[in-house]
């Protein structure tokens, strides 16, 4: 080493108070080591102006704070192998309720209120920043789907600007709702900009799933016209109106009058049937009517599974019937349509514990072709890339569209994630969850027995290569992977 270099790392400490801070520690450690001062001197050492770190910015604790980072998995504590406590993203609101060892220390961790650890070099005060606050809730955001072929992303809202990357046609993309951004631009949720005119942007269906449910129910997935519904109190009137429409050929005002007449009696979409039997291959409803069955769904009530207590939260899905029933025990406390996996793509059956509560993330893959969901709204995962969640992005449920996963009327997924446990902490992305956790109950079968029978549960299923080692690293398997959009269904 030269004089010259040896020479200039005093000054360079004077002039940089972090070079400063870190010769202090050095020297502080090495005369721990040689005995000459007590076990925390590297502390008593500093000089009073090389501890002004986070306290002074933060604030003494208790204090919320905002993640300034793009990803985090925290830790449930400050051991090495400690299990992941939950997944934040920039913006996520934090409450830090102490530090270990002293908050005034340069790389302090902060004990956040909720069971988790975090660097306090990586959060800022609060309030937000507009911009940030703009990404974080689902409903402040617009979604849509791009109908372009390779649809660039730019840097800037103008076409000349650098190039990000392009877009897939079918892509689905969320864009923050900005009140500054220029006509013909969408700000996109995850960075850059795009050109209006390559998406088509998409509202969630208005459909929701209806409470204390009497079962079996019957759901309508398309409208049911009045010449396919058989019998029933207004069987005469409706026969009449059919006959008033069969009689006029020519559009004219008369005829679009017993149109209007014959549609009065039609049944809507998503219609529900409390009470509802299958009769000789249709289903008949309390009132006497008898529906097409394929235009129809039912609800079957199941018996509480045996591993299930007796005031636990549980739902039942019926891949056959594309329904969901959600209990409290033994009461069904609402019934729903639902999109399992399509053929290539089904879902699992089997019982399942939740892995994960997400509020939003990003879902990705590339079987059978490359797809990419953003802003998917209200994530459970329960087995590798297969989670309940919300769709946004299409009004059929009903019948199979999914990659795998269980899709839910953007409604009813926010209700159920609500119900589940744990609460997820106010202000956090998500959480991992493991053994020891109280976590929602899934039974996913075929078809719901009919009889006791028929009766088989199967054997409870639990990714334990997720949850034994959920310790922050990245693997393809567990399904918090899915949060950053690596291999998770949709």
């Amino acid at each position: 080493m030269s004089r010259s270099s040896h020479n200039s790392r005093p000054d360079a400490a004077r002039r940089d108070p972090v070079a400063l801070v870190r010769l202090a520690a050095v020297v502080a450690a090495l005369a721990v080591v040689a005995g000459a001062l007590p076990a925390r001197a590297e502390e008593a050492a500093m000089p009073a102006a090389a501890t002004s770190t986070a306290a002074p910015r933060l604030g003494k604790p208790p204090f919320e704070a905002w993640l300034d980072r793009g990803a985090y998995w925290p830790r449930r504590s400050v051991e090495k192998n400690a299990l992941a406590a939950g997944v934040w993203r920039r913006g996520d609101r934090v409450r830090v309720i102490g530090c270990t060892p002293r908050c005034d220390l340069p790389r302090a961790l902060g004990i956040v209120e909720g069971g988790a650890i975090v660097p306090l070099r990586y959060l800022e005060p609060l309030p937000l920043p507009p911009d940030v606050a703009r990404t974080v809730d689902f409903e402040h955001l617009l979604r849509g789907r791009v109908i372009a072929w390779r649809a660039p992303v730019y840097a800037a809202p103008r076409t000349g600007s650098k190039v990000l990357r392009k877009d897939r046609l079918g892509y689905l993309v969320a864009f923050v709702a900005d009140p500054e951004a220029p006509k013909g631009w969408l700000r996109r949720w995850q960075g850059g900009w795009m050109r209006e005119s390559q998406v088509k942007l998409l509202e969630a269906t208005a459909f929701h799933g209806v409470d204390a449910p009497k079962l079996p129910m019957a759901f309508t997935i398309r409208s049911v016209r009045a010449r396919e519904v058989k019998g029933g109190p207004d069987a005469e009137a409706r026969a009449a109106a059919l006959a008033a429409l069969g009689k006029t050929r020519k559009n004219t005002p008369e005829r679009e009058a017993a149109l209007a007449a014959a549609e009065a009696f039609a049944i809507p979409k998503y219609a529900h049937f409390a009470g509802a039997a299958l009769v000789r291959g249709r289903v008949e409803v309390p009132d006497g009517r008898v529906l097409p069955r394929w235009k129809t769904r039912i609800a079957w009530p199941r018996t509480r599974p045996a591993r299930v207590g007796a005031g636990e939260l549980w739902a039942h899905v019926d891949l056959a019937e594309q329904t969901m029933v959600i209990y409290r025990g033994d009461q069904p406390l609402r019934a729903t349509l639902v999109s399992t996996g399509k053929p290539g793509t089904s879902t699992r059956p089997g019982f399942y514990r939740m892995l994960s509560k997400v509020r939003m993330s990003t879902m990705a893959g590339s079987v059978p072709e490359p797809y990419v969901a953003e802003a998917v709204p209200f994530v459970q995962h329960f087995y590798q890339g297969q989670a309940l969640h919300g769709a946004w992005w299409h009004d059929g449920f009903g019948g199979v569209r999914s990659h795998g996963c269980i899709n839910l009327p953007p409604a009813d997924a926010r209700w159920l994630f609500e119900q589940s446990p744990p609460p997820l902490p106010e202000g956090w992305r998500g959480v991992l969850l493991s053994h020891g956790d109280p976590r929602l109950a899934l039974l996913v079968e075929k078809e719901t027995p009919k009889s006791r029978r028929k009766l088989r549960e199967p054997e409870e299923t639990d990714d334990r290569r997720c949850v034994e080692r959920r310790t922050g690293s990245r693997s393809r398997d567990c399904p918090f992977d899915a949060f950053e959009g690596n291999e998770a269904d949709d």
